[in-house]
């Protein structure tokens, strides 16, 4: 996602298709799909199977003007392509993992998953 957001002048891809748009990238659509997934959802364009989703306020935005990329998360295990906190799956015992915009990953557990969504929506002051 970062290396798309650099080449699209700072702006990232519409959060309904940013599975096609990021595979220039990666090629390889296998990526997609976390191997605890049992039942992975799909893509809009080309049906992928996915099992994360895209934070949907996060879709054609300028990432790199963002106030605290650290906080703020991009994707999750979740069970929707694009979504919020409500789509969430926590399928690794009780835990999700979350990437972030300055590019970090994180496990967050159920348990702290609201707080830590409620810290990224200030963080991006949505």
């Amino acid at each position: 996602m970062l290396m798309y957001v650099q080449d699209y002048d700072n702006v990232s891809p519409p959060a309904a298709r940013w599975p096609e748009a990021i595979y220039p990238y990666l090629r390889n659509e296998e990526i997609f799909v976390c191997p605890s997934d049992v039942q992975p959802h799909r893509s809009e364009l080309q049906s992928w199977p996915l099992s994360y989703t895209m934070t949907g306020a996060l879709g054609q935005t300028y990432f790199f003007q963002r106030p605290r990329p650290a906080e703020e998360i991009v994707f999750f295990d979740g069970s929707v392509l694009k979504g919020g906190a409500e789509t969430a799956d926590f399928r690794h015992e009780g835990n999700l993992f979350a990437g972030y915009l300055d590019g970090h990953v994180s496990a967050v557990q159920e348990a702290d998953w609201e707080r830590e969504w409620q810290g990224a929506a200030e963080a991006g002051q949505r």
